[in-house]
């Protein structure tokens, strides 16, 4: 079972059915560049006692990215920061399964949200982890900028 407030080193389809039905109140995520693939996940039992079967069409990925450093497809952190403020609650939990260097989770972080993150890189899941205790440390509530 995966715990709130950690980045778990694994594939995000293995990782997401280790998570308890009705844990998660938001997935925010961005999917891999250059990635086109269809999948589906069956989860028994949601809030409502029903299967659910969740559609996950990636497409075809051609954006420019924010370059700083981290990954090669960084963003804004502002972009994940307008997400949570209008699709969350302070202390939901919001789940990114392509956690890359860790911006939706910071931004979690800084709007005082819980967070699953999942990477496949383990390169990554020590940069992101660093990057949230530099936050968490600092207690950095600011509006927008990269961290």
């Amino acid at each position: 079972m995966l715990k709130e407030n950690e980045i778990y080193f694994k594939d995000c389809l293995e990782g997401m059915k280790e998570l308890p039905d009705g844990s998660v109140d938001l997935l925010l995520t961005d999917p891999p560049y250059n990635v086109s693939n269809t999948t589906k996940i069956v989860r028994n039992g949601g809030k409502f006692g029903k299967a659910k079967t969740i559609d996950m069409d990636f497409g075809d990925w051609d954006m420019r990215t924010e370059m700083n450093g981290l990954t090669k497809a960084n963003f804004p952190l502002e972009l994940p920061l307008n997400c949570i403020d209008l699709l969350s609650y302070v202390g939901d939990v919001v789940l990114d399964p392509f956690s890359g260097s860790g911006t939706t989770l910071i931004s979690s972080e800084m709007r005082k949200r819980k967070w699953v993150g999942i990477e496949l890189s383990e390169k990554y899941c020590k940069i992101a982890m660093n990057r949230i205790k530099v936050v968490s440390e600092q207690n950095v509530l600011t509006d927008y900028g990269v961290v």
